[in-house]
């Protein structure tokens, strides 16, 4: 398991926090995200049971709601509804590896940053590595949740939780 370890990014060692496995769902939420630590999902294992994209959406109303407007960047690009992670394809046994970091997401009253790095099957059979910015402009207050989600069908693998003291 992959987990990055920044100079100058944060205080403290990354701590487990939760672990879970999760089948057959829509998407996998996580809420009561407290200010004062970064935030890594590690999801492991992830198979779609359709073809499409993985997504990310954070909430500021811990969980009641996911930010959906146009106000999410990857890598500074246009904004979009929600950030996208990697392509996930239907074949049996072709999982992917997510792991999404938050930077003290609840701290600040506007915005909430962060970096992914994906290993997602592509549409083709193919493979995708990916390494992007993640950027949203969260209006109204400090990010504390966050949504992660296929764009068809549904999900199973495993998700871990860790955090740390900034």
């Amino acid at each position: 398991m992959f987990v990055p370890m920044m100079s100058g990014a944060g205080g403290g060692a990354w701590q487990k926090v939760s672990e879970a496995d999760f089948a057959g769902v829509a998407a996998v939420d996580v809420t009561n995200l407290s200010a004062g630590y970064d935030y890594l999902f590690a999801l492991r294992g992830v198979l779609g049971s359709a073809v499409g994209t993985y997504a990310g959406r954070v909430s500021i109303d811990n969980g009641a709601s996911f930010l959906s407007a146009a106000q999410y960047k990857i890598d500074n690009a246009a904004a979009a509804t929600a950030w996208t992670f990697g392509d996930m394809a239907a074949a049996a046994g072709v999982k992917a590896s997510h792991d999404i970091v938050l930077y003290d997401p609840a701290a600040e009253a506007r915005d909430a940053m962060g970096i992914a790095l994906s290993g997602a099957p592509d549409a083709t059979g193919g493979n995708t590595q990916r390494v992007v910015g993640l950027m949203v402009d969260a209006p109204g207050g400090g990010v504390n949740g966050f949504r992660f989600y296929p764009s068809a069908g549904t999900i199973t693998g495993r998700l871990v939780i860790f955090r740390r003291k900034v």
